[in-house]
């Protein structure tokens, strides 16, 4: 498992690159910017992991990309959060997936898991 958020953080690393204030895109009315996870579909130890239903209720692993002010959670850009499953809204910026959620649909911080610097 710990192989596995490596994975994503070095992933997260390699891909992000600039901010999101620095592409002139900035959070309103208490909602937070976050980039969902992508989740492996083979471990590390070469088990293929099953396709899950689709209509899976199980909370989903982001990257916090921006915040706003106030910073109700003190949930900082460049952590991992675990969000309710389906919540927020999905767009598109720049080439990127995005999804901004509302702080009643972070369900925790994840801990453990080096923060990056966006």
């Amino acid at each position: 498992m710990k192989s596995d958020v490596a994975d994503i953080v070095n992933k997260a690393e390699n891909t992000l690159r600039l901010s999101l204030a620095a592409l002139g895109l900035e959070t309103v009315e208490g909602r937070y910017v976050l980039i969902l996870a992508d989740q492996p579909d083979q471990l590390e130890s070469g088990l293929f992991l099953p396709d899950l239903d689709q209509d899976s209720q199980d909370p989903e692993v982001a990257l916090v990309v921006a915040t706003p002010s106030p910073n109700t959670l003190g949930v900082e850009v460049g952590e991992f959060v675990l969000i309710e499953a389906y919540m927020g809204s999905k767009f598109e910026f720049d080439g990127r997936e995005y999804v901004s959620v509302f702080a009643e649909s972070i369900l925790s911080r994840i801990t453990g898991v080096p923060a990056i610097a966006v």
